[in-house]
């Protein structure tokens, strides 16, 4: 038995398959890994929040601390967000650059099919003859 390589080129509806695979997933994985974090500090702020009311007597105490609270869990927010704006930028870089080496590709096999074809004229052959249909 033979063995045959199939190559099959890439379209972009390959790459947009390919983006909702792989890329998207890891990126929601991303931003989960990052959230969730979060949405567990803001459960415990909301909790301390609930009992808030029921100690009047301190309240000037009690609202400067919430706002350290809150400005901790702002810029906590912010540096994650600042974390996955990065993380998305990263892997849109990446996106970009498959997209170029699949163009590069596609014209090379172009070229090369091209190539095939005159020798294939001059050789007097079929091209039927020398590849595998597809």
């Amino acid at each position: 038995m033979k063995n045959k390589v199939y190559q099959k080129s890439i379209t972009l509806g390959d790459l947009g398959k390919f983006t909702e695979k792989v890329i998207l997933p890891g990126v929601e994985r991303i931003v989960d890994k990052r959230i969730q974090p979060l949405e567990k500090q803001m459960d415990g702020f909301e909790k301390r929040m609930g009992g808030f009311e029921k100690r009047m007597g301190g309240f000037e105490n009690e609202l400067k601390l919430v706002r350290m609270e809150v400005r901790q869990s702002k810029n906590e927010i912010l540096n994650s967000e600042d974390k996955i704006v990065g993380e998305l930028k990263k892997a849109r870089q990446e996106q970009a650059a498959m997209y170029l080496n699949y163009q590069k590709i596609e014209a090379r096999v172009y070229k090369l099919e091209t190539i095939v074809k005159i020798l294939a004229e001059k050789l007097k052959i079929k091209i039927e003859d020398i590849l595998p249909a597809e």
